[in-house]
Order: structure tokens, then sequence, then C-alpha cells
């Protein structure tokens, strides 16, 4: 109220000071029809002001800021590849049945162009992974997750990535994974439904997984090509990663 308030009270000082202004002028040259003139020449122009501000000035400066969060927002997705994505990529593949097939996909070989970058992840999304919580070893998930628990809290609180919805669905998916696994006291002898129920948090958080790291990977080709090479040679899909240049 009191920022409505002052808005008002500029606005009427403002009035007033051009009121003031034409007056002096009509006064002191005594020449009120051109006075006049230029008034309603002002007024008639001031549309084309108004256009000029709030969609060209008004859009560049929207077109500006919106790079400057997504700016962040990579920076932020780069942390939590390096932090905690990669390790929870590699965790969650050994729980799936076609993780040949995802390694396939992803061999070093690929030249990572938008066209294989495109295809992978419509793959990937169509991609139904046979996700079995007992294939692998879920404690050792669950320990990751729960050392990594307020890293991820952090990360949802961070205000450059309520606008980017599929990182927010990831982190979301993973903190719901985490969560289940924690309130489980034996996850060596799971009932068929519970398994199964875990089973679909873990293909969730997986492909959502995927698919944001191929955005990540792009992002680091276009921008970064240094730190994609290490990327490349880190690949956690790659059984033969290796960090030496070969």
């Amino acid at each position: 109220m009191k920022k409505f308030k002052w808005h008002i009270s500029l606005a009427i000082g403002l009035l007033l000071s051009s009121i003031l202004v034409y007056w002096l002028q009509i006064e002191i040259f005594a020449r009120p029809g051109e006075t006049f003139f230029y008034l309603f020449q002002d007024m008639a122009f001031l549309p084309v002001s108004v256009l000029l501000v709030s969609l060209v000035i008004n859009e560049l400066m929207v077109l500006r800021e919106k790079r400057t969060i997504r700016q962040k927002m990579n920076m932020v997705v780069g942390t939590f590849f390096i932090q905690l994505g990669n390790r929870l990529l590699k965790e969650l593949s050994q729980f799936d049945g076609q993780n040949t097939d995802v390694c396939r996909l992803f061999d070093r070989q690929h030249e990572w162009s938008d066209a294989f970058i495109k295809k992978a992840g419509r793959t990937i999304k169509n991609h139904i992974s046979a996700i079995d919580i007992r294939r692998g070893d879920p404690n050792r998930l669950r320990e990751l997750l729960t050392n990594e628990k307020n890293f991820i809290i952090q990360l949802l609180g961070n205000p450059n990535l309520l606008e980017h919805q599929d990182v927010t669905d990831l982190l979301w998916a993973i903190s719901h994974l985490s969560e289940e696994l924690a309130l489980r006291d034996d996850l060596a002898n799971l009932e068929e439904e519970d398994a199964k129920h875990l089973g679909n948090d873990l293909a969730r958080a997986y492909t959502l997984l995927i698919c944001q790291w191929l955005s990540y990977m792009r992002h680091l080709r276009d921008h970064y090509p240094y730190i994609f090479s290490l990327a490349r040679r880190t690949n956690p899909f790659d059984r033969n990663a290796s960090v030496p240049i070969r």
C-alpha cells in the first residue's frame, strides 16, 4: 500500500511539473498557439513511444534477463552433476536390465551432434527400462542419497531453478526416491508389490536424469568445450572411460 501511494505521489508531482513548465512557457514567450501545437505533437508521438518502450525495449530486457537466468541455471546443473548426478547415473544404471543398450547408445565414439542428442533423447523417453530394485545394491544407493540429502534440498530451494520445470521434476523424483528408500528397514527382502513400486520410482528418476544429462552435455559442447572433453572422458555409461587422453 505504501508503495502504491508512492507511485501516486510521483505521478501527481510529474504532472504538476509538466503543467508548470507549459504555463511558464506561455507566460514568458506569449505564444500559446505554438505551445499547444507542440503539446499535441508530443501527445501524437506518445503511443509510438509507449510501443517502443513496452514491446521492443522491454522485450530485449526480458530476453537478457532470461539469458542470465539460464546461465545461472546451467551453472547449478553443472554443480549437480559434479557433486551427485554422474555418480547417481552409475548407481541407477545397475538396476537397469537393458543397461547394455543404454551404454551402447552413449558410446564415446559418437560425435554428440544435435541430431544424435535429439535422437538419444527420444530413445530414452521411449525406453522402458527393465528396472528391478533387486538387480543392484539398494543399500548403497540409499547411502548415497542420504549423504547428499542436504545438497538436494539446497538445490530445490535455489530460485534459479524455479522456471526450469525439467530440473525441478528431476530433483523431486530423486528426493522422493531417497525418502522411499530411507523409510524401509530391509531393502534386501522386499515384497513383490513393494519392489515393483520402488522400481517405478527408480525408473522415473533414471529417465529424467539421463534426459537432463543430455541437455547438460549439449550445453558444455556449445559453451565449454574443454569441460565437455572431460565429461566425454568420464562418461558414466562408458565402461572403458578413462580420463587420460588416448
